[in-house]
């Protein structure tokens, strides 16, 4: 029971992000991204959370003031 919900939930955080993309919200996408990454975590999806870390450091970098 627990697998199908966490993937549930996340799934619907992905299709966040997919329009927070849409609309250019980068800082609504890196607050996403952090949330996913902390969910990952304590289930053992260590490629997925560092997948997501990557795209973190990203999102930060572009976040920053130049």
């Amino acid at each position: 029971d627990l697998i199908p919900s966490f993937l549930e939930r996340r799934r619907q955080e992905i299709l966040k992000i997919e329009e927070a993309l849409e609309t250019g919200d980068r800082e609504y996408i890196s607050q996403l991204a952090h949330t996913l990454k902390g969910f990952c975590r304590p289930y053992g999806f260590l490629d997925l959370v560092l997948m997501i870390r990557r795209r973190e450091v990203i999102l930060t970098s572009m976040l920053k003031p130049i």
